[in-house]
C-alpha cells in the first residue's frame, strides 16, 4: 500500500507540474535511475529520500503519502480552543495551542503544526486563554 500511493501521487505530481523523470530527479536530489525505481515501485525508499521527494515537489509528507481522498479529512483546518499567553517585555505575547496534538504553535508564519502537519483555524469561535498562572 506504502508503495502503490507514493507511486500514484508521485505520477499525479510529475503530470500536474508537467515534469520529466530527469526534471524531478533533480529537483529531489538523486538520479533519474533512482527516482524512476521508486515510481515504478522496484524501490522502496529510506526517510531521507522521501524527504528529498517532498522537498523537491514542494510537498508535506502526508500529502506525498496519503491517498488523495483522504486528504481533506487528515489535512483539513482544525478549530484551536486554546491559547497560551505569556507576558513579554513588550506586553503580552499569544500562542495558538494546537488540537490535533497539543503542541504550542510559536511560528504562526507558517501555515501548519510542524507537529502534526494539521492546519489551525483561528478566525472562528473562542478560545480559551492559558496564562502561566493557571497552566
Amino acid at each position: 500500500m506504502f508503495s502503490d500511493n507514493l507511486s500514484d501521487r508521485a505520477l499525479q505530481l510529475l503530470n500536474k507540474n508537467s515534469f520529466s523523470y530527469e526534471t524531478a530527479a533533480e529537483l529531489c536530489g538523486m538520479s533519474p535511475r533512482h527516482f524512476g525505481n521508486i515510481v515504478r515501485r522496484h524501490t522502496v525508499p529510506s526517510v531521507t529520500m522521501l524527504e528529498r521527494i517532498c522537498l523537491g515537489f514542494e510537498v508535506t509528507p502526508n500529502e506525498l503519502l496519503l491517498p488523495e481522498q483522504m486528504l481533506p479529512q487528515v489535512l483539513g483546518p482544525i478549530r484551536v480552543k486554546m491559547v497560551m499567553v505569556i507576558r513579554s517585555a513588550s506586553g503580552f505575547t499569544c500562542y495558538p495551542i494546537c488540537p490535533g496534538c497539543s503542541f504550542t504553535l510559536e511560528r504562526m508564519c507558517l501555515n501548519r503544526c510542524a507537529a502534526c502537519d494539521r492546519k489551525p483555524e483561528l478566525t472562528s469561535g473562542c478560545a480559551v486563554l492559558i496564562t502561566p498562572e493557571s497552566a
